[in-house]
């Protein structure tokens, strides 16, 4: 229990959060702050308000291929109405270029060199009788001064993920204006993130929330504080701070399970330590930290938040590896993944596939594969998706369906005959294509049967036990003609 807590009712101090657990401290109106298990029944205590969630998207070296599709997704789910306002902030050196930012995104510039000038008062404060923690260049070796490192171009942007859970210190004063405040990696498609992960009934049933199921505590992925200093400066409680700040190699602190600090004090294991003394009330996967049902109880309980989907395939007993039949549909906002052989809103199907709804996918390994990491999303094909309301992914690349250019009314237009194809894998003379609808969804419900087989033989244990010989469905882009738009 915290030294010096106040009782339940106590008037405190919401910056230092010194109530004594359960209890937290509630703001009020006219600067008044109390100890309380919950919000009160006045309305005009401001805990009433949509909460206010700011989310860093940090990323240096350049934005990746398939930045106009996650941004589409940031802006839908920043403008969805969901009973929490989302805000996104671009942290880099640059913007994305040619693509404009869309309404609740916003660009803050900070080059690695700021994001080191900002994090070196940090260091400083550990007070463990040592002095300031030198930050070294992010991939050199260490220098014996604060100029030194601060004037070393050299960087590595792999050791930034360490430091992600220290942003909320790093960028107080842009995140000063919201309630809560989380980090948010490039390499995501989102749904509806308001509604299934950041929701006003997650918010405030938790502190700190995870899209990682247990036993991993922390993920580098996607974490969400509440943006209190007791929570903020969570990090500073870690016996490896120091370590992660002078170290120049990537110690894997921001997750568990894997990395140098595995079986160290990273930061899923600070969340577990505060959760398990009753100091902060944590959330992973959807379930409340600490629950004791069954496996098939938290099963359940996880698909009923199902926040977030991998493009790997997981099994008992078998290494994640890559999904080849992956199909993601993300549907005016909403994001359905693995729909299985009853096929999503992206397959014409309007009235399926809710179960299998998300409120993120992460391409860990569909970003590395060309189809993706070569993508050219610009001109005419760059303004098709953005007005696109079903996008659809595969190995092969984005999959849309097209207006009818004939169509004589907004019903005619509805009926999609055509669908558009971007990838990678395009020859370069040709920027995107136009396809048969027809074949896209037979490929789509094809790959979607087939993944729906390899989920069933999986959880029942044979991960091992290799399909009857089948191949998976090829694109219709290998089986017709297709319509090429020229790249100019």
């Amino acid at each position: 229990m915290p030294r010096q807590c106040l009782a339940a009712a106590s008037t405190c101090d919401a910056d230092l959060q010194r109530c004594c657990p359960p209890h937290r401290c509630w703001r009020g109106p006219a600067g008044v702050a109390q100890c309380r298990l919950s919000c009160p029944v006045d309305m005009s205590w401001p805990c009433h308000a949509a909460p206010r969630v700011g989310l860093v998207v940090a990323r240096w070296g350049g934005w990746p291929a398939w930045t106009p599709l996650l941004l589409k997704t940031l802006g839908a789910t920043a403008n969805a109405s969901t009973g929490t306002n989302l805000t996104f902030l671009l942290v880099s050196e640059a913007p994305p270029r040619g693509v404009p930012l869309p309404p609740g995104v916003r660009f803050l510039r900070m080059g690695l060199e700021g994001l080191r000038q900002s994090l070196w008062p940090l260091g400083c404060s550990l007070t463990d009788g040592r002095g300031c923690a030198r930050l070294a260049p992010l991939d050199g070796p260490a220098f014996s001064s604060a100029r030194e490192v601060l004037s070393t171009a050299k960087v590595s942007t792999a050791k930034t993920n360490d430091l992600k859970p220290l942003l909320g210190e790093a960028l107080a004063g842009a995140l000063a204006q919201f309630d809560w405040w989380g980090h948010l990696q490039e390499d995501l498609v989102l749904g509806n993130l308001g509604g299934r992960f950041a929701s006003p009934g997650a918010l405030a049933a938790a502190d700190v929330l995870s899209p990682f199921g247990a036993p991993h505590n922390a993920s580098g992925v996607l974490m969400l504080y509440r943006n209190e200093h007791r929570l903020t400066t969570l990090w500073r409680q870690s016996a490896a701070a120091r370590r992660v700040l002078e170290s120049p190699s990537y110690l894997v602190f921001d997750e568990s399970g894997w990395g140098a600090l595995a079986h160290g004090d990273n930061l899923g294991a600070v969340l577990g330590r505060e959760a398990v003394a009753g100091r902060l009330r944590f959330m992973r996967g959807g379930v409340p930290f600490g629950v004791t049902h069954t496996g098939r109880e938290v099963s359940r309980l996880a698909a009923a938040g199902r926040w977030m989907a991998s493009d790997r395939r997981h099994a008992r007993g078998v290494a994640p590896r890559p999904n080849d039949a992956l199909v993601a549909c993300w549907s005016e906002g909403a994001l359905y993944v693995s729909a299985g052989a009853e096929g999503d809103p992206c397959s014409g199907y309007t009235r399926r596939g809710a179960g299998r709804q998300v409120a993120l996918l992460h391409l860990s390994s569909l970003k590395r594969q060309p189809a993706f990491s070569q993508l050219r999303i610009e001109g005419e094909a760059a303004a098709s998706l953005a007005a696109a309301r079903q996008i659809t992914l595969t190995e092969h690349g984005l999959w849309w369906p097209l207006p009818s250019p004939n169509a004589s009314s907004a019903s005619e237009a509805a009926q999609h005959h055509q669908h558009a194809w971007l990838s990678g894998l395009a020859s370069p003379d040709a920027a995107w294509f136009r396809l048969s609808s027809k074949g896209v969804r037979a490929y789509l419900l094809g790959l979607s049967a087939r993944d729906a087989a390899r989920r069933r033989r999986d959880a029942a244990g044979c991960a091992r036990v290799p399909l009857a010989p089948s191949s998976l469905p090829l694109p219709p882009i290998a089986l017709a003609r297709p319509t090429a738009f020229r790249a100019h």
